[in-house]
């Protein structure tokens, strides 16, 4: 009986959680990161790529980036996610070329 309560539990939580990821499909601004978390990703996301595991690769990659692209010639293409396209953006440097007049 015990186990049948836990189960009753365990999908009211999950049910709870459904709504709360449901009201952020409607409403995509809930996504949103605040200052708080996009700092600590920021501060975090080094280590956490080279010594977390799989999944938290994984999970880290779902928030900085949109879409990895791999051609033919195996050259990778990121579109990151905002905020964070917005600082690779503002931190790219030109070393001559068509950049100087």
């Amino acid at each position: 009986m015990d186990a049948l309560e836990d189960l009753s539990t365990q999908r009211a939580g999950l049910e709870e959680d459904i709504k709360k990821l449901e009201s952020k499909i409607v409403d995509p601004t809930k996504i949103k990161l605040s200052k708080d978390e996009f700092l600590n990703v920021l501060k975090t996301a080094a280590d956490k790529m080279r010594a977390g595991s799989a999944v938290e690769k994984d999970v880290l990659c779902r928030i900085l980036l949109l879409n990895v692209r791999v051609d033919n010639e195996k050259v990778v293409s990121y579109h990151w996610r905002e905020p964070f396209a917005t600082l690779v953006e503002t931190t790219e440097i030109v070393s001559g070329g068509g950049g100087w007049s």
